[in-house]
């Protein structure tokens, strides 16, 4: 199995300390929201990292399922991968499940965007992070 060397974060606000902001739909997946566009470099590896955004209040547990997909445009995306995870009782989050990512290339020149969208028994925005390797 080849092995990634350097991963880049897309999406990340460093000034905010957080990802992208995406709003999930309460039992359903939301709208796939803009991660990156345009791509600029041929991607081989994908993960994901998932936060509060600025809810400071995550007071009932429950699983959150964060998709990435890659695409034109957010009317048509291919989902590529998608993971859990957890907020409990005690605003903890957990996760990913599984802890792997996901080996999809993509070739900058045939792809525009990435991605994402979440799934949730919630409907406060929450924030992405979507890592890639070459």
């Amino acid at each position: 199995m080849e092995v990634p060397t350097l991963w880049e974060g897309l999406g990340i606000s460093t000034a905010a300390s957080q990802g992208t902001n995406v709003t999930p739909a309460s039992g359903s997946f939301g709208s796939w929201t803009t991660i990156l566009d345009p791509i600029t470099k041929d991607y081989k590896w994908w993960h994901v990292g998932y936060g509060a955004s600025t809810d400071t209040t995550i007071a009932t547990g429950g699983t959150t399922v964060v998709q990435i997909g890659i695409g034109d445009t957010s009317a048509a995306v291919t989902t590529i991968g998608e993971w859990l995870f957890y907020s409990g009782q005690t605003e903890i989050i957990t996760g990913p499940f599984p802890s792997e990512p996901v080996y999809w290339p993509i070739n900058a020149d045939t792809v525009n965007g990435v991605f994402a969208r979440l799934a949730s028994f919630e409907t406060e925005v929450r924030d992405v992070a979507v890592y890639a390797a070459e």
